[in-house]
C-alpha cells in the first residue's frame, strides 16, 4: 500500500473516531462538521472530502462499527444449544456501552432527525438476522423464518429496555446466559 494511501486511511480512521466520540458525547445535532474536524486536528474541507454530509458521516461510523462485529457462526449442534450460544453472542454484542450510546443517540434524536432511524435500522439490520432466518428456516422448516428470527431476537432485546432506561447496569455475562436460556426455552415451546 503506498504512503499516500495509508495518510488518506488513517485521516479517514481519525475523522471517523472523533465522530462516533462526538455524537456519543454531544448527540447528533449538537456535533458539527467543524467539531469533528477540529477534534480531529484537519479542516472543514477535508472532512467534507471524505462524508459529504453530516449524515454520510453517521452512516459511515455506523457501518465502521458494524465492520468491527463479527457474525455469529451456527454449528451442528442441537437447536437449542445453538441458539443459546447465539443468544449469548448476539446478546453481547448488544449490550456494550457504545452500543447502548448510539441507541439512546437514535431514539432521542430521531424525533427531529426522521432519516437518523432509518441509517441506524440499515446498519444494525446487518447479515446476523438474515443468518438467523436462515438458520431457523433449515431448522424448522416454518416458511415464517424471517418473523421468526425477528421475534427472538425482539425477545432478546428485552434485556436491553432497563439499560437504555438507565434503571438497571449492564448485565453480567451470567446474567446474559441465564436470560438467554430463558429466551430460548419459551421461543423453542411457541415454536415447537
Amino acid at each position: 500500500m503506498s504512503r499516500s494511501v495509508e495518510k488518506y486511511m488513517e485521516k479517514q480512521h481519525l475523522i471517523l473516531d472523533c465522530a462516533r466520540n462526538l455524537f456519543l458525547d454531544k448527540g447528533y445535532r449538537t456535533t458539527s462538521m467543524d467539531s469533528v474536524a477540529e477534534a480531529a486536528g484537519v479542516t472543514k474541507q477535508t472532512v467534507y472530502r471524505y462524508y459529504p454530509s453530516k449524515k454520510d458521516l453517521f452512516a459511515a461510523v455506523l457501518e465502521a462499527m458494524g465492520k468491527n462485529k463479527r457474525v455469529y457462526e451456527f454449528g451442528d449442534g442441537k437447536l437449542r444449544d445453538e441458539l443459546e450460544k447465539y443468544a449469548v453472542f448476539f446478546l453481547t454484542q448488544h449490550l456494550t456501552p457504545e452500543r447502548i450510546g448510539f441507541y439512546r443517540l437514535v431514539v432521542a434524536e430521531s424525533v427531529h432527525e426522521k432519516e437518523l432511524g432509518s441509517i441506524f435500522f440499515t446498519n444494525a439490520q446487518s447479515v446476523r438476522q438474515n443468518n438467523l432466518a436462515e438458520y431457523l428456516e433449515n431448522k424448522l422448516s416454518s416458511g415464517d423464518s424471517e418473523k421468526l428470527a425477528g421475534i427472538f431476537g425482539s425477545m432478546l432485546l428485552h434485556m436491553r429496555s432497563g439499560v437504555l432506561l438507565g434503571t438497571t447496569a449492564i448485565p453480567s455475562q451470567q446474567e446474559i446466559e441465564d436470560f438467554c436460556r430463558f429466551s430460548v426455552n419459551v421461543f423453542l415451546n411457541g415454536c415447537l
